[in-house]
Order: structure tokens, then sequence, then C-alpha cells
């Protein structure tokens, strides 16, 4: 009994002499960058659904549950979002976000129903119309 548990220590002392010292640190840090990526992908899921619901039906859903043909992924994405409708416009919030996110630009939200959320910058005219020329879709991406 007594030589399991030596060789216990010995072994746990080895695995954990192969780790850096800071590994921590670095766990910690990539845990934040994967909370700001699904924080990003759960509200540009609900946009593109809202917006695809809109182009199809010719307005936007007066909630979240009339939008059909989503996937599994998508609709658990749904619960992660606030969304009010607003007459012809509407409002989509982040229900938590996540530390580190970075509004969405300017001409990120030209073109799109969304006129409130809590991934604009304060001041920003949200549903501008489109513009004559379109922008590439990596100048939009959060950085």
């Amino acid at each position: 009994m007594k030589s399991a548990a030596i060789t216990a220590i010995v072994f746990s002392l080895v695995l954990f002499s192969c780790f850096p010292d800071d590994m921590g640190k670095q766990m910690g840090e990539a845990i934040a960058k994967s909370n700001i990526m699904m924080s990003d992908m759960q509200f540009k899921s609900a946009l593109n659904n809202i917006e695809l619901y809109k182009l199809r039906t010719g307005s936007y859903p007066d909630s979240l549950g009339e939008i059909t043909f989503v996937s599994d992924m998508d609709r658990g994405n749904f619960r992660m979002v606030e969304y009010t409708r607003l007459e012809d416009k509407y409002e989509l919030n982040l229900k938590v976000v996540a530390k580190g996110v970075e509004y969405y630009p300017d001409e990120f939200w030209t073109g799109l129903g969304c006129i409130r959320s809590n991934m604009m910058k304060p001041g920003t005219a949200a549903g501008t119309p489109l513009p004559d020329s379109t922008q590439p879709a990596d100048s939009l991406s959060v950085r």
C-alpha cells in the first residue's frame, strides 16, 4: 500500500512538472477568447435568422419562436439573446456579454432592422439603408 502511494506521488510530480508555470494564465486567456468568439457567434446567428425571416415573410417575427427552419444550434443561440420587435424594426441584445467583447462598427448595422442593441456603440445610426456598394465580409468582423 505504501509503495502504491509513493508511486502515485512520484507520478504526479513528474506529470505536473511537464506543464509550463503560466499554464493557468494561458488557459484563462484561451477561455476568455473562446467566450468572446461564442458571444459573437450567438449574436450574429440570431441576427442572421431574424433577417432571413424578414426576407422570407416580409416582416420581422413577433418572437424568436416564430422562426422556422433553424438548426438545434441556432435555436440554442436564441436562448442567449433578448429579442424585442419594435413596430417595423427590432432590438437584439446579448443576455451575457463576455468580458472583452467589442461593439460592432457602425458599418455592421447598415441595412439591418436592428435599431437598438447592447452591441452598438452609443450614438450609432442603426437601421440605415444599404449603400450602393457592399463591403467585404471580413471588414465587419470583431477583432
